[in-house]
């Protein structure tokens, strides 16, 4: 394991480009707690892996220092994996307050989950710290509305610092969208309406409704008179976002009123004379999809791909995922691979003297598993992204230099697992119930003809690698 600059003793923004393996040891070996936290934050971005979600729940329960068990917390709720409720209920027991508080936050991607709904119930009921109480609602809101609805008015009776938990159980009201709620925020906001220091929480959750009720502007224009400055300054601050020109002379007269809060007022008059990008309409989204599909169909009616190919125990695994996706979408059955060049279209004895000379010389490699992924692009709708590895580009490489004037191609190396027209909330439900393998054995290259009909792509060479 190299740590370059560790501790970060020397101010500076470096980029590491280690792969997924080097960052868990990092985080689990690393001598320094900025090093092992860097580790942490690094691997929040590798979702869909099992072993980076066991490592960060391995630092959470045993590294000795609470930050960094709070930052592989918090690099594990980036995940938004909705396994290892129960390890993560468990974690919470002995943990630093600041821990605890960063657990339950991550609580938030169980929602419906009974166990994790109930357990967070118990922290209201039970626990001690005003912070942890005010957190572990705002995650119940996320988990369970309607158990968070019962709690809700319970809790804006509750005294805490700062109104720590007033605030919390008033941001319900925002997060929760119906007429009884929007008219509940009213009466919280209104003067009097609760304690003075959790009123502008009440004006901040009104934005929320806004885009559905265009008439809560003009309440913020009223709050500019209000009596509390923090009411005052969150209505400014609301008027900067969703508020125009005409609303000028508002903010004008309550700078000259309350010069306190003129520099709030100019710059949220600067906020709204800043160029608002122009939406695109419905139709315009539509024809860019459309455009976008053409584009992904744009490929020759029949063509030679040169795939590199997986082992057979991991074919056999592979194969097994790509059937049963395609049976539950109804989708077109393919053999597993990692596309390294397209188009090579050649005569067959062409292509078996390249694959021939790329193979030889080479041992069957393990490629790593960077993360699921999925695009708009057909070709790419859910797919294993692989660690772009110098072994892996290296046979790449030698490929592509064998090819007579090859044609630019972007190696993007990837294992795909279905083909089809999918929205983006059913792709996000593939890659949550997907099991992955850290690695996978590639053991042959093979030249195959593909084209828009997927069932008809067959198989033209296929040669073992060799040493």
């Amino acid at each position: 394991m190299v740590v370059f600059n560790a501790g970060s003793r020397i101010p500076c923004k470096v980029t590491f480009q280690k792969n997924t393996t080097e960052w868990i040891l990092q985080l689990e070996k690393g001598s320094h707690i900025l090093d092992r936290i860097a580790a942490a934050q690094e691997l929040s971005q590798k979702k869909g892996r099992r072993s980076v979600e066991l490592a960060l729940l391995k630092a959470v329960e045993s590294d000795p220092f609470w930050g960094v068990r709070k930052e592989a917390a918090a690099a594990f709720g980036k995940l938004k994996t909705k396994k290892y409720d129960k390890e993560l209920l468990r974690l919470v027991e002995g943990q630093d307050n600041r821990v605890k508080r960063t657990i339950y936050h991550c609580l938030k991607n169980y929602k419906g989950n009974e166990k994790v709904a109930a357990f967070l119930l118990e922290v209201i009921e039970t626990e001690d710290k005003y912070y942890g109480i005010a957190d572990a609602f705002k995650a119940l809101v996320a988990v369970d509305s309607a158990a968070a609805r019962k709690k809700a008015e319970t809790l804006l009776d509750l005294d805490s610092h700062n109104d720590t938990v007033r605030g919390a159980a008033i941001s319900y009201f925002g997060s929760v969208k119906t007429d009884g709620n929007y008219r509940r925020l009213k009466q919280l906001a209104a003067y009097g309406g609760t304690t003075w220091e959790a009123r502008p929480q009440a004006v901040n959750q009104l934005g929320k409704y806004v885009k559905m009720k265009p008439e809560t502007v003009d309440l913020f224009v009223d709050y500019l008179s209000d009596r509390n400055r923090s009411v005052r300054q969150s209505a400014i601050w609301a008027l900067s976002k969703y508020g125009n020109k005409s609303h000028f002379s508002a903010l004008d007269e309550l700078a000259a009123w309350d010069p306190i809060v003129a520099r709030h007022v100019r710059m949220a008059k600067k906020y709204m004379l800043k160029s608002k990008k122009t939406k695109k309409s419905a139709l315009d989204k539509e024809l860019d999809e459309l455009h976008q599909k053409l584009d992904d169909y744009q490929i020759v009616t029949s063509h030679c791909s040169i795939w590199l190919t997986p082992a057979d125990d991991d074919k056999a695994y592979l194969q097994n995922m790509i059937r049963g996706l395609s049976s539950e979408h109804k989708a077109p059955v393919f053999s597993p691979h990692c596309t390294l060049y397209s188009p090579a279209d050649l005569a067959k004895s062409e292509l078996e003297e390249i694959l021939e000379h790329v193979a030889k010389g080479i041992l069957p490699l393990t490629v790593m598993v960077d993360k699921l992924n999925f695009t708009s692009n057909i070709w790419k709708t859910v797919f294993i992204e692989l660690e772009k590895s110098q072994e892996l580009t290296w046979l790449q490489q030698k490929l592509v230099r064998r090819i007579p004037a090859p044609k630019q191609y972007d190696f993007s190396p990837h294992i795909s697992l279905i083909y089809s027209v999918m929205s983006t909330g059913e792709k996000k439900g593939i890659i949550e119930k997907i099991p992955l393998r850290n690695s996978y054995k590639m053991d042959k290259i093979s030249a195959v003809e593909t084209g828009l009909d997927v069932v008809n792509w067959k198989n033209i060479a296929e040669v073992k690698l060799h040493a």
